[in-house]
Protein backbone atom coordinates (compact mmCIF):
# COMPACT_ATOMS: atom_id res chain seq x y z
CA UNK A 1 0.00 0.00 0.00
CA UNK A 2 1.50 3.25 -0.49
CA UNK A 3 -0.21 6.79 0.16
CA UNK A 4 -1.19 9.90 -1.81
CA UNK A 5 -1.86 11.58 0.23
CA UNK A 6 -4.01 8.77 2.41
CA UNK A 7 -3.35 4.97 2.32
CA UNK A 8 -5.33 3.37 -0.32
CA UNK A 9 -9.04 1.46 0.72
CA UNK A 10 -8.38 -2.05 1.86
CA UNK A 11 -11.47 -2.64 0.47
CA UNK A 12 -9.64 -3.23 -3.33
CA UNK A 13 -11.51 -5.88 -6.22
CA UNK A 14 -11.12 -9.63 -7.11
CA UNK A 15 -10.14 -10.16 -10.69
CA UNK A 16 -9.31 -7.07 -13.44
CA UNK A 17 -11.18 -7.18 -16.42
CA UNK A 18 -11.75 -4.48 -18.83
CA UNK A 19 -14.00 -4.54 -21.83
CA UNK A 20 -14.58 -2.16 -24.88
CA UNK A 21 -15.33 -2.41 -28.79
CA UNK A 22 -12.22 -1.73 -30.11
CA UNK A 23 -9.98 -3.61 -32.85
CA UNK A 24 -7.30 -5.93 -31.72
CA UNK A 25 -7.85 -5.01 -28.11
CA UNK A 26 -7.05 -8.27 -25.78
CA UNK A 27 -7.86 -7.96 -22.73
CA UNK A 28 -8.55 -10.46 -19.58
CA UNK A 29 -7.93 -11.23 -16.01
CA UNK A 30 -6.33 -14.64 -17.71
CA UNK A 31 -4.26 -13.29 -19.93
CA UNK A 32 -4.07 -14.24 -24.04
CA UNK A 33 -1.26 -15.39 -26.71
CA UNK A 34 -0.95 -13.57 -29.72
CA UNK A 35 0.97 -13.88 -32.96
CA UNK A 36 0.77 -11.44 -35.66
CA UNK A 37 2.39 -11.21 -38.87
CA UNK A 38 2.99 -7.84 -41.21
CA UNK A 39 3.72 -8.33 -44.68
CA UNK A 40 6.63 -10.86 -44.73
CA UNK A 41 8.17 -10.05 -41.47
CA UNK A 42 7.00 -12.62 -38.59
CA UNK A 43 6.67 -10.99 -35.63
CA UNK A 44 5.58 -13.14 -32.57
CA UNK A 45 4.55 -12.15 -28.98
CA UNK A 46 3.33 -14.25 -26.21
CA UNK A 47 1.31 -11.91 -24.06
CA UNK A 48 -0.63 -12.82 -20.41
CA UNK A 49 -2.48 -10.47 -17.82
CA UNK A 50 -3.59 -11.05 -14.79
CA UNK A 51 -5.16 -9.14 -11.74
CA UNK A 52 -6.49 -10.09 -8.49
CA UNK A 53 -7.91 -7.52 -5.72
CA UNK A 54 -6.34 -7.31 -2.32
CA UNK A 55 -10.30 -8.28 -1.04
CA UNK A 56 -12.05 -11.17 -2.60
CA UNK A 57 -15.51 -9.48 -3.96
CA UNK A 58 -14.26 -5.58 -3.58
CA UNK A 59 -13.24 -3.71 -6.67
CA UNK A 60 -10.12 -3.23 -7.67
CA UNK A 61 -7.80 0.30 -8.28
CA UNK A 62 -5.77 -1.33 -11.12
CA UNK A 63 -6.07 -1.65 -14.61
CA UNK A 64 -4.20 -2.89 -17.29
CA UNK A 65 -4.70 -3.79 -21.07
CA UNK A 66 -2.76 -5.08 -24.31
CA UNK A 67 -3.70 -4.10 -27.74
CA UNK A 68 -1.76 -4.80 -31.22
CA UNK A 69 -2.03 -4.16 -35.12
CA UNK A 70 0.27 -5.04 -37.50
CA UNK A 71 3.81 -4.93 -35.66
CA UNK A 72 2.42 -2.88 -33.21
CA UNK A 73 1.92 -3.47 -29.59
CA UNK A 74 1.28 -1.14 -26.47
CA UNK A 75 0.67 -2.34 -22.91
CA UNK A 76 -0.61 -0.18 -20.26
CA UNK A 77 -1.03 -0.62 -16.38
CA UNK A 78 -2.19 1.84 -14.39
CA UNK A 79 -3.25 1.46 -10.42
CA UNK A 80 -5.26 4.20 -8.88
CA UNK A 81 -4.33 6.05 -5.49
CA UNK A 82 -6.34 7.06 -2.60
CA UNK A 83 -9.28 5.51 -1.14
CA UNK A 84 -12.08 6.29 -2.92
CA UNK A 85 -13.98 4.69 -5.69
CA UNK A 86 -12.48 7.05 -8.14
CA UNK A 87 -8.98 5.56 -8.01
CA UNK A 88 -10.60 2.84 -10.22
CA UNK A 89 -12.14 5.42 -12.62
CA UNK A 90 -8.59 7.27 -13.23
CA UNK A 91 -6.82 4.43 -13.37
CA UNK A 92 -9.44 3.40 -16.27
CA UNK A 93 -9.63 6.57 -18.24
CA UNK A 94 -5.98 6.61 -17.88
CA UNK A 95 -5.67 2.83 -19.59
CA UNK A 96 -8.24 3.92 -22.09
CA UNK A 97 -6.88 7.08 -23.16
CA UNK A 98 -3.55 5.95 -23.67
CA UNK A 99 -4.78 2.83 -25.91
CA UNK A 100 -6.95 4.26 -27.88
CA UNK A 101 -4.94 7.89 -28.80
CA UNK A 102 -1.95 5.42 -29.89
CA UNK A 103 -3.31 3.52 -32.50
CA UNK A 104 -4.50 6.64 -34.12
CA UNK A 105 -1.26 8.67 -33.54
CA UNK A 106 -0.04 11.15 -36.44
CA UNK A 107 2.26 9.23 -38.52
CA UNK A 108 4.95 12.09 -38.53
CA UNK A 109 5.01 11.33 -34.49
CA UNK A 110 7.75 9.51 -33.07
CA UNK A 111 6.88 6.80 -30.26
CA UNK A 112 8.00 8.31 -27.52
CA UNK A 113 6.45 11.86 -28.89
CA UNK A 114 3.21 10.30 -28.89
CA UNK A 115 3.32 8.78 -25.88
CA UNK A 116 4.81 12.20 -24.19
CA UNK A 117 1.44 14.37 -26.03
CA UNK A 118 -1.28 11.60 -24.74
CA UNK A 119 0.36 11.36 -21.27
CA UNK A 120 -0.39 15.30 -20.41
CA UNK A 121 -3.27 15.26 -22.18
CA UNK A 122 -4.76 12.63 -19.83
CA UNK A 123 -3.25 14.35 -17.23
CA UNK A 124 -4.76 17.64 -17.73
CA UNK A 125 -8.45 15.88 -18.63
CA UNK A 126 -7.87 14.10 -14.90
CA UNK A 127 -6.40 17.07 -13.19
CA UNK A 128 -9.24 19.64 -14.32
CA UNK A 129 -11.85 17.18 -13.94
CA UNK A 130 -10.96 16.36 -10.22
CA UNK A 131 -11.21 20.31 -9.56
CA UNK A 132 -14.57 20.80 -11.80
CA UNK A 133 -16.10 17.98 -9.58
CA UNK A 134 -14.33 17.98 -6.18
CA UNK A 135 -12.00 21.18 -5.92
CA UNK A 136 -8.99 19.30 -5.21
CA UNK A 137 -7.07 16.55 -7.21
CA UNK A 138 -8.82 13.21 -6.67
CA UNK A 139 -8.63 11.66 -10.08
CA UNK A 140 -5.24 9.91 -9.54
CA UNK A 141 -3.34 7.12 -10.55
CA UNK A 142 -0.11 5.93 -11.97
CA UNK A 143 0.75 4.36 -15.24
CA UNK A 144 3.35 2.30 -17.15
CA UNK A 145 3.14 2.05 -20.43
CA UNK A 146 5.05 -0.05 -22.74
CA UNK A 147 5.47 -0.48 -26.84
CA UNK A 148 6.57 -2.60 -28.91
CA UNK A 149 7.59 -1.25 -32.75
CA UNK A 150 9.79 -3.67 -34.62
CA UNK A 151 12.80 -4.69 -32.81
CA UNK A 152 12.52 -1.75 -30.24
CA UNK A 153 10.86 -1.25 -26.88
CA UNK A 154 9.60 2.34 -25.87
CA UNK A 155 7.99 2.98 -22.62
CA UNK A 156 7.22 5.33 -20.03
CA UNK A 157 5.88 5.96 -16.02
CA UNK A 158 4.23 7.89 -14.01
CA UNK A 159 4.40 6.89 -9.94
CA UNK A 160 5.46 3.42 -8.87
CA UNK A 161 4.18 1.09 -11.49
CA UNK A 162 6.86 -0.81 -12.79
CA UNK A 163 8.17 -1.97 -16.48
CA UNK A 164 10.94 -4.52 -16.33
CA UNK A 165 12.97 -6.64 -18.61
CA UNK A 166 14.30 -9.93 -18.76
CA UNK A 167 17.38 -11.28 -20.86
CA UNK A 168 19.02 -14.39 -20.23
CA UNK A 169 17.93 -14.62 -16.78
CA UNK A 170 19.24 -11.20 -15.98
CA UNK A 171 16.41 -8.87 -14.65
CA UNK A 172 16.76 -4.70 -15.39
CA UNK A 173 14.06 -2.60 -14.40
CA UNK A 174 13.62 0.17 -16.95
CA UNK A 175 10.84 2.48 -15.19
CA UNK A 176 11.58 4.69 -12.09
CA UNK A 177 9.91 4.86 -9.27
CA UNK A 178 8.74 8.24 -8.14
CA UNK A 179 8.23 8.03 -4.48
CA UNK A 180 8.96 9.59 -1.57
CA UNK A 181 12.99 9.34 -0.70
CA UNK A 182 12.47 9.73 3.25
CA UNK A 183 12.55 6.55 5.48
CA UNK A 184 9.43 5.34 5.98
CA UNK A 185 8.26 7.28 2.47
CA UNK A 186 8.81 4.49 0.06
CA UNK A 187 4.60 4.18 0.33
CA UNK A 188 4.08 7.82 -0.57
CA UNK A 189 4.08 8.69 -4.43
CA UNK A 190 5.62 12.36 -5.17
CA UNK A 191 4.71 12.18 -9.11
CA UNK A 192 1.60 10.69 -10.13
CA UNK A 193 -1.22 11.24 -13.38
CA UNK A 194 -3.40 13.74 -12.23
CA UNK A 195 -2.07 15.01 -9.42
CA UNK A 196 -1.10 18.31 -10.84
CA UNK A 197 -1.33 20.41 -14.21
CA UNK A 198 1.66 19.89 -15.21
CA UNK A 199 2.98 16.71 -15.81
CA UNK A 200 6.86 14.89 -16.30
CA UNK A 201 6.96 10.95 -17.02
CA UNK A 202 10.14 8.68 -16.84
CA UNK A 203 10.65 7.74 -20.63
CA UNK A 204 13.16 4.78 -21.08
CA UNK A 205 14.11 2.93 -24.63
CA UNK A 206 15.11 -0.46 -25.49
CA UNK A 207 16.47 -2.62 -28.39
CA UNK A 208 14.89 -5.97 -28.25
CA UNK A 209 16.58 -9.17 -29.04
CA UNK A 210 14.51 -12.35 -29.58
CA UNK A 211 13.84 -14.05 -26.26
CA UNK A 212 13.56 -10.92 -24.27
CA UNK A 213 10.13 -10.76 -21.89
CA UNK A 214 8.91 -7.27 -20.80
CA UNK A 215 6.89 -7.31 -16.96
CA UNK A 216 4.60 -4.34 -16.32
CA UNK A 217 3.34 -5.00 -12.62
CA UNK A 218 1.36 -2.86 -10.22
CA UNK A 219 3.28 -2.42 -6.49
CA UNK A 220 1.07 -4.96 -4.99
CA UNK A 221 3.64 -7.36 -7.30
CA UNK A 222 7.24 -6.16 -6.17
CA UNK A 223 6.40 -5.18 -2.52
CA UNK A 224 6.18 -8.99 -2.15
CA UNK A 225 8.59 -10.70 -4.94
CA UNK A 226 11.74 -9.09 -4.95
CA UNK A 227 13.90 -8.33 -7.94
CA UNK A 228 15.53 -12.03 -7.69
CA UNK A 229 12.35 -14.03 -7.35
CA UNK A 230 10.78 -11.68 -10.32
CA UNK A 231 13.91 -12.79 -12.65
CA UNK A 232 13.67 -16.22 -11.53
CA UNK A 233 10.13 -16.57 -12.68
CA UNK A 234 10.63 -14.53 -15.98
CA UNK A 235 13.60 -17.10 -17.10
CA UNK A 236 11.36 -19.98 -16.71
CA UNK A 237 8.62 -17.87 -19.12
CA UNK A 238 6.45 -17.21 -15.97
CA UNK A 239 2.54 -16.55 -17.25
CA UNK A 240 0.90 -13.28 -15.94
CA UNK A 241 -1.17 -15.06 -13.95
CA UNK A 242 1.96 -17.55 -12.61
CA UNK A 243 3.36 -14.69 -10.85
CA UNK A 244 0.32 -12.79 -9.73
CA UNK A 245 -0.38 -16.25 -7.77
CA UNK A 246 2.88 -17.05 -6.18
CA UNK A 247 2.29 -13.15 -5.04
CA UNK A 248 -0.46 -13.84 -3.53
CA UNK A 249 0.65 -17.04 -1.84
CA UNK A 250 3.71 -15.31 -0.48
CA UNK A 251 1.95 -11.68 0.50
CA UNK A 252 1.87 -11.10 4.63
CA UNK A 253 -1.34 -9.18 5.68
CA UNK A 254 0.62 -5.77 5.98
CA UNK A 255 1.61 -6.53 1.85
CA UNK A 256 -1.55 -7.90 0.50
CA UNK A 257 -2.83 -5.46 -1.92
CA UNK A 258 -4.35 -5.54 -5.45
CA UNK A 259 -1.78 -7.55 -7.63
CA UNK A 260 -2.01 -7.05 -11.72
CA UNK A 261 0.66 -8.02 -14.03
CA UNK A 262 1.62 -8.37 -18.40
CA UNK A 263 4.03 -10.23 -19.67
CA UNK A 264 5.16 -9.88 -22.98
CA UNK A 265 7.17 -12.66 -23.94
CA UNK A 266 9.07 -11.88 -27.27
CA UNK A 267 9.90 -14.67 -29.46
CA UNK A 268 10.74 -12.99 -32.50
CA UNK A 269 10.94 -9.25 -33.16
CA UNK A 270 9.94 -7.70 -36.32
CA UNK A 271 13.61 -6.72 -37.54
CA UNK A 272 12.63 -6.08 -41.14
CA UNK A 273 10.32 -3.23 -40.15
CA UNK A 274 13.27 -2.04 -38.14
CA UNK A 275 15.68 -2.28 -41.49
CA UNK A 276 12.83 -1.40 -43.50
CA UNK A 277 12.67 2.71 -41.12
CA UNK A 278 16.28 3.37 -41.12
CA UNK A 279 16.72 6.70 -43.55
CA UNK A 280 17.53 5.96 -47.20
CA UNK A 281 20.99 7.97 -47.98
CA UNK A 282 21.18 8.68 -51.64
CA UNK A 283 24.14 10.30 -52.87
CA UNK A 284 24.17 13.63 -55.14
CA UNK A 285 26.66 12.11 -57.48
CA UNK A 286 28.01 8.54 -57.57
CA UNK A 287 31.54 7.42 -58.69
CA UNK A 288 33.84 4.76 -59.17
CA UNK A 289 34.81 2.89 -55.80
CA UNK A 290 31.60 4.79 -53.85
CA UNK A 291 30.95 2.05 -51.40
CA UNK A 292 27.19 2.42 -50.92
CA UNK A 293 25.31 0.22 -48.11
CA UNK A 294 28.12 -2.40 -48.15
CA UNK A 295 28.85 -2.77 -52.00
CA UNK A 296 31.60 -0.86 -53.57
CA UNK A 297 30.27 0.56 -57.23
CA UNK A 298 32.44 -0.94 -60.27
CA UNK A 299 31.19 1.89 -63.00
CA UNK A 300 28.52 4.30 -62.72
CA UNK A 301 25.89 4.88 -65.34
CA UNK A 302 26.64 7.88 -67.45
CA UNK A 303 24.05 10.42 -68.96
CA UNK A 304 24.48 10.31 -72.62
Amino acid sequence: LHSFPTRRSSDLTQSKKISAPLSGLCVSAFGFVSVFIHGQTPVKINSTSYGVSQKEGSQSHDAFAVKFWDETLIAVLADGAGSSSVAREAADRTVRSLLNNYETRPRSWTPQKALAEFTRLINRTLHQDSLARFGEPELITTVSVAVIEGDHLYGLNVGDSRVYLSRGGKLTQLSLDHVGQLAGMSHVLDRAVGLAAEIEPHYFEQQLQDGDIALLCSDGIFNVLDSEALAAQLHHRGAARTIVATAREQATPETLDDMSAIVLDIEKTGRLRAVNELPLEIPATLRKGDVVDGFTLVKPFQHS
